[in-house]
């Protein structure tokens, strides 16, 4: 009866970790025990063989929490479907709420585009360039896990400033439509900012001081998450090489950072405790520097944006070199699909070359925006759900 519990517990080990099975030391552990039990016809050492076993298996599941590599044995090209948005042309970033698609544009006289995410049909237009409070420079939508209907929630990184905009009043043209508040001078310049409350923020930024950062506003308190030794540590302010885009699951107790020139992917928890490192590919790309302050254009963009539901994260992976950045003909990008404990799921192959991404929670697809040969944007969902 005793044996018979130990090889369930041996069995269950395997299943419950179902990746564990695609490690090289783990399917070695399978064998020997396979191959020597079958010679074995003493109970009492066929226990300890058993025990022994699983004592292994534990002991590669928390090693293999740490370091693993991934191989895509599941890839989808998908069938992507555009979205006709003719006002907007060079479309940035993306947001969604259970009924509105809005879009930051660039370089036209007004940065926010609102429209039907149903059927797509055009809403309106807002935001000037200027210095005022209804104005706006370089936004970016703040992310939060709680989203209310018609009411956006951007930060500006030029005027150093939060806004709530109203959408409702914004079309009714009413004054306070939009309000302005400071932004706090740590966090100026994240391209990826969260907040997890009033108080609290998780972003990141393009330097030398940390992998993302922490930010409690009521205690003025500032905590950056140390780069991981399997990165170049920065020389002075040169940290390029280091660049990253982060995601974050409240509920899950969960941050994922994807490098923009390693195949890595660190996953931590929402205290900054190194949880594990994924490897995308069985060869290792780091970034090549000259000179200790010039990334080499021989290397290779991997992690361009990164997006998230409850369930997954999707990661915009390039593998173009930055000399070819602006030769993009007949370049393909690829969605790597995650779950919140850096398991691969799949991969979407994509009839284009993408620069964002993002995932609509609401209608669960994927967004993403694409260079087009008039040097603007163009939109696209992938009409597929996981």
């Amino acid at each position: 009866m005793l044996i018979q519990l130990i090889e369930q517990h041996l069995y269950c080990i395997t299943i419950k970790n179902h990746h564990l099975l695609k490690c090289d030391v783990i399917k070695s552990i399978l064998n020997l025990y396979n191959q020597i039990n079958l010679f074995l016809i003493n109970k009492k050492m066929k226990k300890y063989l058993y025990i022994f076993c699983i004592l292994q298996l534990c002991s590669c599941s928390s090693i293999n929490k740490k370091n693993c590599i991934i191989e895509e044995n599941n890839i989808e090209k998908t069938n992507s479907v555009r979205i006709t948005t003719n006002e907007a042309l060079y479309v940035d970033k993306v947001f969604a709420d259970d009924s509105l698609l809005y879009l930051i544009n660039r370089k036209t006289d007004s940065f926010l585009y609102v429209y039907n995410k149903f059927d797509f049909s055009f809403k309106c237009c807002f935001g000037n360039l200027g210095q005022g409070p209804d104005d706006f420079q370089f936004p970016f939508f703040l992310e939060s896990k709680q989203i209310q209907k018609n009411v956006l929630k951007l930060y500006d990184v030029n005027l150093v400033s939060f806004k709530n905009i109203d959408i409702d009043k914004m079309q009714k043209k009413e004054k306070d439509a939009i309000i302005s508040v400071s932004m706090p001078k740590y966090i100026i310049g994240s391209p990826n900012l969260y907040m997890t409350n009033d108080s609290i923020f998780i972003g990141n930024m393009d330097n030398s001081q940390g992998l993302f950062f922490t930010y409690n506003s009521i205690r003025n308190d500032l905590k950056w998450i140390n780069f991981p030794k399997e990165l170049i540590q920065p020389e002075n302010d040169f940290s390029v090489m280091n660049m990253n885009r982060v995601a974050i699951n409240e509920d899950e107790n969960r941050i994922v950072s994807a490098m923009c020139y390693y195949n890595l992917f660190f996953l931590y928890d929402m205290n900054g405790t190194l949880k594990r490192t994924v490897q995308l590919g069985k060869e290792k790309i780091i970034p090549k520097i000259i000179d200790k302050q010039i990334i080499s254009e021989d290397n290779l963009i991997i992690s361009r944006d990164i997006a998230s539901s409850n369930k997954y994260v999707f990661i915009l992976v390039e593998n173009v070199k930055e000399k070819d950045f602006e030769n993009l003909n007949n370049k393909h990008s690829k969605i790597i699909v995650l779950d919140w404990d850096l398991n691969y799921i799949k991969t979407y192959k994509l009839p284009h070359y993408a620069i964002s991404v993002y995932f609509d929670k609401f209608a669960e697809r994927i967004i993403y925006t694409t260079l087009n040969s008039e040097g603007g944007t163009d939109l696209y969902y992938i009409p597929t759900r996981l």
